[in-house]
């Protein structure tokens, strides 16, 4: 069994990497294509150049398979680049759509501080307008303790000068009820004088009585 000629594989070559499972199109060189155009050159004889022929062609089938796995494997790299890359932009997709939820759940999070924050400054804006009417009341308040106690004051000094004169009216009227003692007493002892005076006068009368009784009965015997 004879080998392949050039022509022979590099169509070999060709159909294969045209076929749908293979990886890719394999360029062949011009200078190794004979179907290129290019300067023609006299193929000589079979006869004479066959051994020649044999040789040339297996370096040129070796190069040929050399350079093939070597595209081989740069397709493989690049299928493993691609491969690499796809998962790159997945885990580039995946961390955007997770960049998206947490830009959403972020934005959630900000709408809701918003809202506490508009509710947490209308609770202020509340407690703020009750601490100013407290305030006006506490002044309100302020203001009729201080009538108040300068009423309590005026109050105070009222009583005082009532007390005062309260004092003054019990110390003259000790001093009345002391005068009125006092005269009654001297009425007492006057009326009990001229209760003794009397007696003395009735005893007097009494003895006149008896003296005139005395006197009617001797001018009677006489």
């Amino acid at each position: 069994m004879g080998k392949p000629n050039r022509h022979e594989v590099n169509e070999g070559v060709i159909q294969e990497s045209n076929e749908p499972g293979s990886r890719e199109q394999v360029d062949v060189p011009p200078e190794n294509d004979p179907t290129a155009e290019g300067p023609t050159e006299e193929v000589p004889a079979v006869e004479d150049v066959e051994g020649n022929e044999t040789g040339a062609e297996e370096a040129e089938l070796e190069e040929f398979r050399r350079r093939l796995e070597a595209k081989d494997r740069h397709t493989r790299e690049l299928y493993d680049e691609l491969a690499t890359a796809k998962l790159a932009a997945a885990e580039a997709r995946a961390q955007a759509e997770a960049g998206q939820v947490r830009v959403g759940d972020l934005e959630e999070e900000r709408a809701e501080i918003k809202e506490r924050l508009r509710a947490f400054e209308e609770e202020e804006r509340k407690r703020r307008r009750r601490r100013a009417r407290q305030d006006r009341r506490v002044a309100r308040l302020e203001r009729e303790i201080e009538r108040r106690e300068a009423e309590i004051r005026r109050l105070e000094d009222l009583l005082e000068e009532r007390e005062n004169k309260a004092e003054d009216y019990r110390r003259e009227l000790q001093g009345h009820l002391s005068r009125k003692d006092d005269a009654l007493e001297d009425a007492l002892r006057r009326v009990e004088r001229l209760h003794h005076d009397l007696e003395e006068r009735e005893n007097e009368a009494a003895e006149l009585r008896a003296t005139i009784e005395k006197l009617r009965a001797k001018i009677d015997q006489e």
